[in-house]
């Protein structure tokens, strides 16, 4: 899924975005509400929504202004993350493996 930056204009919700002239970063759909990124998704770059969007903070003019392609961040920058990830996971199912053996009286 491509990233997008978008306008939203004026946003007043948003004290962030209004500082930034609505001006939104780089963000994947999926980063913004739902009724947000469906209508910046079926937009295509440089046009804007024709009718106003609503989300639960408010109503948003969205200007598609360019997408581009995901980047992956460098294993080396993220992998203390996975490795801490894998061992939650692998606490968790030893804690869960001892619960089913274990019989409360």
């Amino acid at each position: 899924m491509p990233t997008s930056t978008t306008w939203v204009g004026p946003c007043r919700s948003d004290p962030a975005a209004a500082a930034n002239g609505g001006a939104l970063d780089w963000a994947p759909p999926a980063a913004y509400v739902k009724p947000f990124s469906d209508a910046m998704v079926a937009l295509e770059k440089g046009s804007y929504t024709k009718t106003p969007v609503q989300s639960q903070f408010g109503w948003h003019v969205i200007r598609l202004d360019d997408v581009r392609a995901m980047q992956a961040p460098p294993l080396d920058q993220i992998k203390s993350h996975i490795v801490e990830a894998l061992q939650q996971q692998q606490a968790k199912d030893f804690v869960e493996s001892l619960k089913k053996k274990a019989t409360i009286k």
